[in-house]
């Protein structure tokens, strides 16, 4: 009987050291397999932001690129509408452009007469625009008058510096 004591308590613990041992081990790898699982289930997250991230940028170069495209097509719409409305209304006033350009040559003519004292010489520069064309306002010359004021701008401008070489 004593004999059986003996092989059951090493039985006893020949189970009690198996369980234990093995239940530590599975503890030791089930910790680092998760911690494993977690680090893998991080990168894969991370290469899909990436990847959505390079897809977001490639559809918005390709929108970039067709907004820049858009644009181009629009302006030169509204530079032909305007030739056409030009040609069909010609009694139209200058563009906006042409009237920067008047305004320009005004400016120019002005700044070289101020050198007198006691005188508005941009008023004076407008007030014989104005009646030379029969207008109350740069920005109303008929189109078709353009070509004119500006020759006449012109002519006023090298006369009074002698120079050929318009800044307008």
């Amino acid at each position: 009987m004593k004999e059986n004591l003996i092989r059951y308590q090493r039985e006893c613990y020949q189970v009690l050291a198996s369980a234990f041992l093995s239940s530590t081990q599975e503890t030791a790898v089930s910790k680092t397999e998760s911690s494993l699982l977690q680090v893998r289930e991080m990168a894969l997250a991370i290469a899909r932001l990436a990847e959505e991230q390079i897809e977001f940028d490639r559809r918005l170069i390709s929108t970039e690129t067709r907004l820049y495209k858009a644009a181009a097509v629009v302006g030169d719409m509204q530079k032909r509408l305007t030739a056409v409305e030009q040609k069909l209304a010609p009694g139209t006033a200058v563009t906006d452009e042409q009237a920067m350009q008047i305004s320009q040559a005004v400016k120019a003519i002005a700044l070289m007469m101020e050198k007198r004292p006691g005188r508005n010489e941009f008023q004076g520069v407008y007030g014989e625009l104005y009646r030379r064309f029969g207008i109350t306002s740069y920005k109303l010359l008929p189109a078709e008058k353009f070509a004119d004021a500006m020759q006449f701008l012109t002519e006023r401008y090298v006369n009074l510096t002698g120079s050929e070489d318009v800044p307008f």
